[in-house]
């Protein structure tokens, strides 16, 4: 299965969850470089049926030229309720070693290549696709500290000294580290209760 596969089966699991009441948290977020992203292109291709089911989306992007920020921002609210797309950026160079992801809901967390490395190659190959609680949660945790560090999508001329965006950093760093070592220690366990 490829990528694109991959992030359209994980769509439909999670707004089957929401039609059966099995996930209530209707949130959507997105972590990437750029509206070129395949999780953002992803997104954006399934916005119409996502809209149906009372989704919010949030979206942070890591670098992304104005023009391709405002048609990716259009296109999403043309397709959804009026306030329920938020859309920031950040301009710190900081993140671009960071994976993209995509977060649905409390169903799953779809993780992409760093966006440095996506950048290069130009796509990714590849995406994981985890339903694991941990991993979701700890995502989500990311996501909100790089949604409260970003602004608005809007390019602005103002520049910061980066004093919160290399905090904010280090504290999603921790997330992502944490999240990898509880994954990575928690297979032996299940391994052995499964025994």
């Amino acid at each position: 299965m490829n990528a694109q596969d991959q992030i359209n089966q994980a769509m439909r699991v999670f707004l089957q969850r929401i039609d059966q009441g099995e996930d209530a948290q209707h949130l959507i977020t997105l972590f990437a470089g750029s509206p070129q992203s395949p999780l953002a292109l992803a997104l954006n291709e399934n916005a119409a049926y996502l809209a149906g089911h009372d989704v919010e989306v949030r979206v942070v992007f890591a670098s992304a030229d104005g023009d391709a920020k405002k048609q990716f921002i259009d296109a999403l609210r043309a397709k959804f309720a009026a306030g329920a797309v938020s859309v920031r950026a950040t301009s710190s160079r900081d993140y671009l070693g960071h994976n993209e992801q995509l977060v649905l809901g409390t169903t799953s967390y779809i993780t992409g290549p760093t966006i440095a490395q996506r950048t290069r190659s130009g796509m990714a190959d590849e995406v994981d696709v985890s339903s694991a609680e941990d991993e979701v949660a700890i995502a989500t945790f990311a996501f909100d500290l790089l949604w409260d560090a970003a602004g608005p999508a809007v390019t602005s001329r103002h520049k910061s000294d980066g004093s919160a965006s290399r905090l904010i950093l280090s504290l999603v760093g921790f997330a992502e580290l944490f999240g990898k070592l509880f994954h990575t220690l928690s297979k032996p366990l299940m391994r052995q209760q499964a025994s």
